[in-house]
């Protein structure tokens, strides 16, 4: 679930960024530069996610 871990939140969003671009990476060397700079693009605030993990623990 997104709500228990926020790399699937990062991941599902890098990964639409990716697919949105207009120029597709060649190789390997322009994909790891797009993930870098479309992971740099990505607001902290969708990645950090305060009071998720607490609320996590008190379920358990």
């Amino acid at each position: 679930s997104p709500d228990r871990n926020p790399f699937d939140t990062l991941w599902a969003k890098l990964s639409t960024r990716l697919i949105k671009r207009e120029v597709q990476p060649r190789n390997l060397d322009e994909l790891r530069q797009y993930l870098t700079g479309e992971q740099d693009a990505i607001p902290v605030e969708i990645v950090h996610m305060p009071g998720k993990i607490p609320a996590l623990y008190n379920t358990l």
